[in-house]
C-alpha cells in the first residue's frame, strides 16, 4: 500500500484496499462463526476442541486446551487468530516430538543390529584365527614329510596321522 503522501494514493485506490480489507474481515468472521456453534460470540472449550479437529485434524491435549482457555478466555472474534496460532504451534510441537521419538527408536534399532552383527563378525574372526593357527601347526608338522627319503613308510604314516589329527 503506497503511503498517503505519494501521488499514487487516490480515493479509488483507497476504496480498493478498503473493499479487500472488508472482504478479508468478513471471511475471518465467517470462519469464527462456523466454530461458534452456540452463536454467543465466544468459543468455549468444546468449540475450541471442535475447531482444532476440523481445521487441523488435531485432537488438542487437555493441557494445551487449558492453557489456551486460561490465556485467552473469553475467546471472542478478536482473539480467534491467537487461538489458531496456539493450536497450530501445539500441533507442530507434538508432531516434532513424535518424529524425534521415532528417529530415536530407529537409531536404537540400528545400533542393536550393528551390535549383533559385530558379535557375529567377532566370532567369525576368532574361528578364522583358530583355523589359521591349526593350518600353521599342520604345515609345520607336515614339513618333515616333504622330501624326506630317510623316513620309513611306517614313520611317514605315523607323522601323517599325527598331522591329520592336529587339524581336527
Amino acid at each position: 500500500r503506497p503511503p498517503r503522501s505519494t501521488p499514487l494514493y487516490s480515493s479509488a485506490a483507497s476504496d480498493v484496499y478498503k473493499r479487500q480489507a472488508l472482504k478479508k474481515l468478513a471471511e475471518k468472521k465467517a470462519r469464527f462463526s462456523k466454530h461458534d456453534s452456540d452463536s454467543d460470540g465466544k468459543l468455549n472449550r468444546e468449540e475450541v476442541k471442535s475447531f482444532s479437529l476440523t481445521t487441523y485434524q488435531f485432537e488438542v491435549p487437555e493441557e494445551v486446551l487449558a492453557k489456551v482457555m486460561k490465556t485467552l478466555e473469553p475467546i471472542v472474534f478478536e482473539k480467534f487468530d491467537r487461538v489458531r496460532a496456539m493450536i497450530a504451534i501445539a500441533k507442530s510441537e507434538i508432531e516434532a516430538r513424535k518424529k524425534r521419538a521415532e528417529a530415536e527408536e530407529k537409531r536404537k534399532a540400528v545400533d542393536e543390529a550393528k551390535a549383533e552383527m559385530q558379535k557375529v563378525i567377532d566370532e567369525a574372526a576368532k574361528l578364522l584365527a583358530k583355523a589359521e593357527e591349526g593350518a600353521g601347526k599342520a604345515e609345520n608338522m607336515a614339513r618333515p614329510l616333504h622330501r624326506n627319503d630317510n623316513m620309513s613308510a611306517d614313520k611317514i604314516k605315523e607323522e601323517a596321522s599325527a598331522t591329520l589329527a592336529s587339524t581336527k
